[in-house]
């Protein structure tokens, strides 16, 4: 009885499975190839270089060009006379110190130079070959505060024709400039003695003896 059992059982399985099978549609599916999309890795945009901060430029200070000194050899003085203007003349070595304003009274050139000097004493020589007397007359302030102790004749000289000339010795014509003591706000005038090549028509006055201390003036012959 059980084995009769047993078959009909495995029959209806059999029957079933065959039913399942013939109702299963078969489906070709297309196999897919799978590719690896490599996703680039994003890339920032490089940015762009931060300019290097310049040092501000400097600006370079003006050129300032000193005024060269007044009074030398290479920039005299001008000339003019007492009643257009005056000059200081400023003294300071081992001999004396002194601060004085000086003025142009008079000038005497050449030929009216030598019948000036001429009257002074009949015993005066012409002045040499190639030379001329020429005779300042000189008006000195002493505006310092010191005494002016010596100031003649022989405190002063040319530049002519690019040479340095002293006062030529001969007898001065009256007033002679003449200090031998002059105290502050004290004033003195007198003649000059001197001598420059003949026909120099622009020679240098200048304010001491020593041509690399003096101060020069610019003459102009009229």
């Amino acid at each position: 009885m059980k084995k009769l059992f047993l078959l009909v059982v495995l029959l209806t399985l059999l029957m079933v499975s065959c039913a399942t099978q013939s109702s299963v549609e078969i489906v070709d599916t297309p196999i897919v190839e799978e590719y690896t999309v490599e996703v680039p890795t994003a890339i920032s945009p490089t940015a762009a270089p931060s300019p290097t901060a310049e040092p501000p430029t400097a600006i370079p200070e003006p050129t300032v060009t000193p005024e060269p000194e007044k009074g030398t050899y290479d920039n005299p003085l001008p000339f003019f006379y007492k009643g257009d203007g005056t000059h200081t003349w400023a003294v300071d070595d081992w001999r004396s110190t002194f601060t004085a304003e000086v003025g142009f009274l008079e000038i005497l050139w050449g030929q009216d130079a030598w019948l000036a000097v001429q009257s002074a004493n009949r015993f005066n020589d012409p002045p040499d070959e190639g030379m001329e007397y020429l005779l300042v007359k000189l008006w000195i302030k002493n505006i310092g505060d010191t005494v002016i102790e010596d100031v003649s004749s022989y405190h002063f000289g040319t530049l002519s024709d690019g040479n340095f000339y002293e006062h030529p010795f001969f007898v001065m014509p009256d007033p002679v400039l003449r200090i031998e003591g002059l105290f502050p706000d004290g004033e003195i005038e007198g003649w000059v003695g001197l001598q420059v090549r003949a026909g120099d028509s622009l020679p240098l006055f200048a304010f001491g003896n020593d041509p690399m201390e003096a101060m020069f003036i610019q003459m102009v012959r009229p």
